[in-house]
């Protein structure tokens, strides 16, 4: 039986495709984002290869997979100082939303008077054109 080989494009589809799925895990290797493997990017960059074609090049590139590092646990007064600066953020958004909002309902006043001007313009207009015929 015949061994597949990656031709050069799908081992440099596959290269562009492990960079963008691999997360640096700070140690010198790297792990899978939650929901990417070797089968998922053989699957859906060069599907007439398998999982080892992309192991192969994985491992050629950046090595061999490693353990994701645990997330440090946050410490409560920097999430309930977050909470509070976001908490700001989101009324001076909503302020400027309501002014937009007064905003917008002048303009739409002010565009109802000058189309009842230029109305009543025209007529006038046209009344003098019924005179003068």
């Amino acid at each position: 039986m015949a061994r597949i080989i990656a031709t050069t494009a799908e081992t440099i589809a596959i290269h562009d495709a492990l960079k963008a799925a691999l997360r640096d895990n700070g140690d010198g290797t790297f792990s899978y984002a939650a929901d990417q493997s070797d089968e998922a990017i053989a699957e859906n960059v060069a599907s007439r290869l398998t999982a080892a074609h992309v192991a192969r090049i994985r491992v050629e590139m950046f090595g061999k997979l490693g353990k994701a590092a645990s997330p440090e646990p946050a410490n409560p007064a920097d999430v309930a100082a977050q909470i509070s600066s976001l908490k700001g953020e989101m009324g001076r958004v909503l302020d400027a939303i309501g002014l937009i909002r007064t905003d917008v309902a002048s303009v739409m006043k002010l565009a109802a008077s000058t189309n009842e001007l230029i109305q009543r313009r025209d007529n006038a207009i046209a009344e003098q054109h019924q005179g003068i015929g």
